[in-house]
């Protein structure tokens, strides 16, 4: 009986931990923040700023979700996209910030979305104008891309990958 009991809590908590990481469908425009969200940035206000993803022209998009201005953002083609209406998938879950000064992802980092192609995009944040932003690193321009402004910023160094952890941290 101990043995069975012992397995039950086992398979409970190996299925806590396996999902630990999810994505919650949003509509921007209501303000809705998920409890658990992950908070990846700060706006120029001082309002928190958390990852989201979308389907745009055949990919999946990695951006920032700003609940006090009720709008998304994404990096695409040069420009920063503000979504309102259009529905978003945002991040819940735990992970921890890579470092890496010469802006290639680490082997762990977070793979959350592509391009059209089917290219991998991974999840990050930098710094840019002092405010610290999450966006979007492709692997097929070895580039880092954040929403700012009504641009698409091009980061190519100092980025922040996000790695999943199963735990709880400060964020």
């Amino acid at each position: 009986m101990k043995k069975l009991a012992g397995l039950a809590l086992f398979l409970v908590l190996g299925c806590t931990l396996a999902f630990a990481q999810d994505w919650v469908r949003i509509i921007p425009d209501t303000g809705t923040v998920p409890i658990g969200a992950f908070k990846a940035g700060v706006d120029t206000g001082g309002g928190p700023l958390y990852i989201i993803r979308t389907r745009w022209d055949g990919g999946l998009v990695i951006g920032k979700y700003n609940p006090l201005y009720r709008r998304a953002y994404i990096p695409y083609g040069g420009r920063e996209i503000t979504l309102s209406s259009t529905p978003v998938e945002i991040f819940v879950g735990y992970g921890f910030w890579v470092f890496r000064r010469d802006g290639v992802p680490p082997r762990n980092a977070m793979v959350a979305g592509d391009e059209n192609d089917g290219s991998p995009l991974y999840i990050i944040h930098g710094k840019w104008l002092g405010n610290v932003t999450c966006g979007k690193y492709s692997a097929k321009y070895h580039t880092g891309y954040i929403p700012y402004g009504g641009r698409e910023i091009q980061v190519h160094r100092n980025i922040s990958f996000l790695v999943p952890d199963d735990l709880p941290n400060s964020q």
